[in-house]
């Protein structure tokens, strides 16, 4: 293979034999994936920002705030092993919420069946940009639907419901 693949249709497509399509909304299950990838998406850090944790935890630790330095070098061993683990990259796990084989189960995800889907897209050669672009378009068009449905929320409440107020403090 000279080029990666292109997917032209995210709606139908296909890798390593399996028929793919993408979902633009979420059931309850896999939303709470979804909030869980995001934080391990966030929280994953790069080779440089790792020495820089490692600093700012030295740092602290001179200045007696073991809780916190604690914390910074816990979080910089676990991305190391995740990595080290040759564990997915957070944002590919993610696409596989959305991205889903023909037939799958919606209402369930399980990081083995990640991995399998992730494996299909590697051996079908895809090009992993599309991939890091399509995450982030799913997930702003995932949150913008959540928002919208949270703005209109009072508005369209049965008759005789009141929305909850906020407690003004003195």
């Amino acid at each position: 293979m000279s080029e990666p693949k292109q997917v032209q249709d995210w709606t139908d497509f296909k890798a390593n034999g399996r028929r793919y399509r993408e979902n633009r909304s979420l059931t309850v299950g896999r939303f709470e994936h979804l909030e869980r990838l995001k934080i391990r998406a966030q929280f994953g850090e790069e080779y440089a920002n790792a020495v820089a944790r490692i600093g700012q935890a030295y740092d602290l630790l001179n200045k007696m705030q073991f809780a916190d330095a604690c914390t910074l070098l816990h979080n910089v061993k676990e991305t190391a092993t995740h990595q080290l683990n040759n564990n997915p990259y957070p944002l590919l796990l993610i696409a596989t919420l959305f991205i889903n084989r023909e037939g799958e189960d919606l209402t369930a995800w399980n990081e083995e069946l990640a991995v399998d889907k992730i494996n299909d897209w590697k051996l079908e050669g895809l090009d992993v940009a599309a991939f890091f672009l399509r995450v982030p378009h799913l997930l702003s068009a995932f949150t913008a639907s959540y928002d919208g449905s949270s703005a209109n929320t009072s508005a369209e409440m049965p008759a005789g419901v009141q929305p909850l107020e906020e407690k003004k403090t003195p």
